[in-house]
């Protein structure tokens, strides 16, 4: 059984056309800071800025998927794990 994941902190907002960016939700508007910017080219290709380092793509299919892939992101466990451990074996003899 999955557990639910917690409302959307993140939101869309259309600034132009071709425009958009993700904001966090419930956040007035006069104190929005963007966390992406997001073009779409002619080739219905959603182009992403970023305004902080993140390790996600710069191209989806719609700026929807954008928003998907951040929300994702934002829920993934990055804990750190314990280093794998590497065999070490005698050399050969010759």
């Amino acid at each position: 059984m999955s557990t639910p994941r917690p409302r959307s902190r993140f939101a869309l907002r259309r600034t132009s056309p071709q425009n958009w960016i993700i904001v966090r939700a419930g956040i007035p508007e006069f104190a929005v800071r963007p966390l992406a910017h997001i073009t779409v080219t002619d080739d219905d290709v959603a182009e992403v800025v970023w305004a902080a380092p993140l390790p996600l793509p710069v191209t989806y299919a719609s700026p929807q998927d954008a928003l998907e892939s951040l929300e994702a992101w934002e829920f993934a466990d990055h804990s750190s794990t314990k280093p794998k451990p590497i065999p070490h074996f005698p050399p050969p003899r010759a």
